[in-house]
């Protein structure tokens, strides 16, 4: 399964890439992953308005989009939309980190799954 990665480079800039998490046959319920060991769940609304420039991530985490669209930008420049069902792994945790702006003027549901 193809996620987004989000994480900072040798440099201290936020960069995106694509990662493969490997899954394997599952029976009847198709593929799944191993286990991810996670820590805990945090629910979110986000004012449709909201848009926070650089900041790091406060833990490794995924994030996982219900509904409404968000836009990150990385420390190179780059942004990526996000919006319903898009799965994203935090882990710019250090360094000038990544901005975030709810776009289509809509609020932003999100799920945090964190992983320490």
């Amino acid at each position: 399964m193809l996620v987004t990665r989000l994480y900072t480079d040798e440099d201290g800039d936020s960069k995106f890439e694509e990662i493969d998490i490997p899954l394997k046959e599952a029976g009847e319920v198709g593929s799944g992953s191993d286990l991810i060991e996670a820590t805990g769940l945090v629910l979110r609304e986000t004012r449709a308005d909201f848009d926070r420039d650089w900041h790091p991530a406060p833990r490794r985490q995924f994030v996982v989009v219900v509904s409404g669209q968000v836009e990150l930008k990385a420390g190179d420049g780059t942004k990526r939309l996000l919006g319903p069902g898009d799965l994203v792994l935090l882990e710019d945790t250090t360094g000038r980190g990544h901005g975030s702006r709810v776009v289509g003027g809509r609020p932003l549901t999100t799920i945090f799954i964190t992983l320490d």
